[in-house]
């Protein structure tokens, strides 16, 4: 069955697998940033949550966004929050992996959880093209 559902992977697998392609790097894990996709448990620490978001294809190039969000302790102010955002650019602005060329982030504060008061979000988006 395992390798059935392999062969069945597309487009949105192919996307998938190059993004969070670089948060699988020694150099990114060693910036200790918790990164998690969607759709998973959530820790109390400071941490990242990647959700992919594309458009359906035109021709060889898919276009889309990847939303990260920052969840960093309430009431401690931006600079964590930035700090990630800053980390991110490193890694991901401007930059190429396997067939995903990523643009120019942008970075947004929303505030505070109303179900997760210790908790504050903001949001790095970023868009990508990825070419098949």
């Amino acid at each position: 069955h395992h390798k059935d559902a392999e062969a069945l992977m597309g487009i949105n697998i192919d996307i998938q697998t190059d993004i969070f392609s670089v948060f699988k790097t020694d150099d990114w894990k060693s910036r200790n940033i918790i990164t998690i996709p969607e759709n998973v448990a959530l820790p109390d620490d400071d941490h990242i949550v990647i959700n992919v978001h594309h458009q359906p294809s035109e021709g060889n190039c898919i276009t889309g966004q990847l939303f990260i969000e920052i969840k960093t302790v309430s009431g401690v102010g931006p600079r964590p929050a930035r700090l990630i955002a800053d980390t991110l650019d490193l890694y991901l602005e401007q930059k190429s992996f396997s067939h995903t060329q990523f643009f120019r982030s942008s970075f947004s504060g929303k505030g505070v959880y109303a179900s997760e008061p210790a908790k504050y979000l903001s949001v790095y988006t970023i868009p990508f093209k990825h070419y098949r």
